[in-house]
């Protein structure tokens, strides 16, 4: 994804691999993935790149679209709830138990590494390194989150 996250950049990643034949088994993650292709597409790119991973956040309401009549996802789902729990497979009784994935703002990237800082104290015990580059903007609402200060509200639009 872009630095500032994105769906176009999570619609466009699964096409990267099929470009790139020769390089043996890619592996491809995804955060806040749109439905991008038709049955036969998922299809002919799941056997190609069988190591692709749909991160879902827990609200996240990017992944449900558009309407899943035609359009299908790629690969396999890793759905992170509130508390950084991970699910791996998911019955069609769990989602419609679990809290509908209807809010974009848990479409944001910090929202996502939140999550997945959550999910990694959880199976590791400690804090996930910083591993992506944020707009200056994300940064610092992040970098406030995690030490608890206030922005000012001028803070939080990049020049």
């Amino acid at each position: 994804q872009g630095p500032c996250g994105g769906a176009v950049s999570g619609a466009v990643a699964p096409s990267e691999p099929l470009e790139g034949v020769a390089v043996p088994e890619p592996v491809v993650y995804t955060f806040g993935s749109p439905r991008i292709g038709n049955a036969a597409l998922r299809s002919i790119y799941n056997v190609l790149v069988p190591l692709t991973f749909r991160v879902v956040g827990a609200r996240d309401l990017v992944p449900t679209l558009p309407p899943s009549i035609s359009y299908r996802q790629f690969g396999r789902e890793v759905w992170i709830d509130d508390a950084g729990e991970q699910t791996f497979v998911m019955s069609w009784a769990m989602r419609h138990i679990l809290p509908a994935r209807d809010s974009a703002k848990f479409h944001a990237m910090s929202s996502y590494y939140d999550l997945l800082c959550k999910a990694f104290r959880r199976t590791g015990g400690r804090d996930l390194p910083m591993v992506f580059s944020l707009g200056c903007a994300q940064q610092r609402i992040l970098d406030a989150r995690h030490t608890g200060r206030r922005l000012a509200a001028s803070a939080t639009v990049d020049a």
